[in-house]
């Protein structure tokens, strides 16, 4: 299966790229050595300065993103061979225009933009709205094309949400610069996502995530559910090399989900199970998700600081899936997986260690050494040679795997470099026309000033944006719009952005559109909306855990030792009451009804809000229900015995 794990993440992840014929193959392999080259040594020999960085960034995205992925017309072929090298010859003198002549224009950005400037600037758009619609969907797109021709046509708008007015040269001379396009979400994405996608590539290549596999299944294969309990594991594993949901799906889903039905779970479970645990690696430290990048980037803290406030969060996260996977198994009665049929994890981990030293590395140098970001992700590939192939049996890297490995890399950043053009463009246009100041005053009127209709408006807007879009840009987009109004509202601008992102997260896992569970039902055979709406009960933890460190921060670690402790504790109780209730069991009482689903559930909320009454009054609900249930069962038990 290892060689083969690649190639299926692959399939699903690109189902809309092209089938390149030989020349263009090898074009593009050494197109994707030389983005990686001048990333490489722009990042760790030589800074060329960011005018210079992220325009070539974005020509060698760009050009490859259009020759590897299909065009409107890709069945007129001769139309689409001559759409590419014009958008190619657009990409390539925009880009090389905004390199050469960066320090000019910020002197004449605007009124005085020449003929040249809005030309390039008009070209750099309708390219970088393509390489999305490629890359990353219609959606985002269409969403980028409509706040364009807001901030062109938006003096038209009667009221609250009309502005004064741009001309169409000023729009696109503001776009065409490092407030638009050029912005912080390109920055991010061509350093450090680069360089964790990077590690993960080398990883991959070397067999790093068949291991992670393999290790879940020999540790936990054997145990009451164990497949499904594999693939919690697994994709919380994997998710420190793709961080992305829909490659944690592919890559451990076809495993875990055929051995999930062959024990006994219904296939729609089995698709949810890995659809929740996949959506919850990009949330998992040391390295989570491209989007915690970005992240970290926007607000302006170290990735350290970050990664170290969300490890109580995603362990909640994965606590509450683990639980409802077990429940499962208990209600059904489904045992493990024979021993004699799994792999010997005391053998993987004599044999195979060496591939968690890069994870314990850069878990290392960003935590306790608090290096940056950058050289973090560095060290993790330089432990990436070290480690496995010098201290794993069978591990080799030869000059073609080090290739594919760097290759693998540009071509891992390529969506989501087209994603972060089109965000570029979006927050623009909300800070051109001041359209985001706008909507968060709107939200402050609309919730009278109380957080929480806020925070739940907040949670919903996110949850659309992801709906049809790829986290990093849902993710950048609902910082722009809501995230000032929750600043402004009193909450620490890191909980603000942490609370987005979760939610930018989740949404692959809401239906209607939810794409992880998708490809979950597409392996396990069974229906979208079936493994929809069970993947999102199951993910049921990532809708209130940010509530809970919004309200008690000392689940991010904010606060004195006893604040941390008490806080951490009640939100374990919390979390295992939001799986009774959720999969409507509990240990040792045996199912429970609807009226007793609700009051357990409202117990669960009580004790995760801060405050020792509503902690109180939730403890006092839980144990009458559990005594209520004990009661009826031993009622039941001397009926059935008279």
């Amino acid at each position: 299966m290892a060689h083969r794990m690649s190639d299926i993440v692959d399939d699903v992840e690109t189902s809309g790229k092209r089938k390149l014929s030989p020349g263009t193959s090898k074009l593009v392999f050494v197109l994707g050595i030389c983005y990686a080259a001048f990333n490489l040594t722009h990042l760790l020999i030589h800074s060329f300065g960011p005018w210079i960085h992220l325009p070539i960034n974005l020509c060698f995205a760009s050009v490859l993103t259009l020759l590897c992925y299909n065009s409107l017309f890709e069945k007129r072929r001769r139309l689409a061979v001559a759409i590419d090298g014009l958008l190619i010859a657009m990409t390539i003198s925009s880009t090389l225009y905004y390199a050469l002549e960066y320090q000019e224009m910020i002197f004449r950005q605007g009124s005085f933009s020449t003929p040249l400037d809005i030309l390039f600037a008009t070209f750099i758009i309708i390219v970088s709205f393509e390489i999305t619609r490629r890359a990353s969907g219609a959606a985002l797109t269409i969403v980028a094309a409509v706040f364009l021709l807001y901030a062109i046509f938006g003096k038209y708008i009667p009221g609250y949400l009309g502005h004064s007015g741009f001309s169409y040269e000023r729009v696109m001379a503001y776009l065409y610069s490092d407030v638009g396009i050029f912005g912080s979400a390109l920055s991010a994405a061509a350093s450090y996502v680069f360089l964790f996608i990077l590690f993960g590539s080398f990883l991959e290549k070397l067999g790093g995530g068949q291991v992670f596999i393999d290790l879940a299944t020999g540790v936990a294969g054997h145990r009451r559910g164990g497949p499904a309990k594999v693939a919690v594991i697994a994709s919380a594993l994997f998710g420190t090399i793709s961080g992305s949901s829909v490659a944690n799906v592919a890559g451990t889903g076809t495993f875990t989900i055929p051995l999930m039905k062959k024990l006994g779970y219904k296939p729609h479970f089995a698709g949810a199970v890995e659809a929740a645990a996949s959506t919850g690696g990009q949330i998992m430290p040391p390295v989570m998700g491209s989007t915690a990048f970005i992240l970290a980037e926007i607000v302006g803290v170290t990735y350290s600081t970050l990664a170290l406030k969300a490890v109580v969060p995603a362990a909640m996260y994965f606590l509450a899936v683990f639980i409802m996977v077990d429940l499962e198994a208990v209600r059904t009665n489904l045992t493990g997986v024979p021993k004699d049929q799994l792999p010997n994890a005391r053998k993987i981990m004599k044999e195979k260690w060496a591939f968690f030293l890069p994870i314990i590395v850069i878990f290392f140098t960003l935590l306790v050494l608090k290096t940056s970001t950058s050289r973090a992700a560095v060290l993790g590939i330089a432990a990436t040679f070290i480690g496995p192939v010098f201290f794993s049996r069978g591990t080799r890297l030869g000059a073609k795997k080090v290739l594919d490995s760097v290759h693998g890399g540009s071509m891992g950043v390529l969506n989501i470099i087209a994603a972060c053009t089109s965000a570029g463009v979006i927050i623009g246009v909300l800070a051109m026309t001041g359209l985001g100041l706008k909507i968060g005053t709107l939200l402050v009127k609309l919730s009278q000033g109380n957080t929480f209709f806020m925070l739940i408006a907040a949670m919903v807007l996110t949850v659309i944006l992801g709906m049809g879009l790829p986290t990093a840009a849902a993710y950048i987009i609902a910082a722009s719009v809501v995230g000032p109004a929750l600043t402004q509202a009193g909450i620490p601008m890191l909980t603000a952005h942490l609370f987005i992102l979760y939610f930018a997260v989740t949404a692959m896992v809401t239906p209607p559109v939810a794409l992880a569970s998708y490809t979950a039902a597409g392996i396990a055979g069974s229906s979208a909306s079936k493994v929809g709406w069970a993947g999102l009960k199951l993910s049921i933890a990532g809708f209130i855990v940010p509530f809970m460190f919004v309200y008690g921060p000392g689940m991010i670690l904010d606060g004195g030792a006893y604040n941390i402790v008490y806080s951490i504790t009640c939100s374990v109780i919390g979390i295992i009451l939001l799986a009774l209730a959720s999969e409507g069991y509990a240990y040792f009482i045996g199912n429970l009804n609807v009226a007793q689903r609700v009051i357990v559930f409202a117990a669960a909320i009580c004790i995760m809000l801060p405050g020792f009454m509503t902690d109180a009054m939730g403890m006092a609900a839980a144990i009458l229900v559990f005594f209520w249930k004990y009661l009826a069962n031993r009622m039941s038990g001397k009926h059935k015995s008279a």
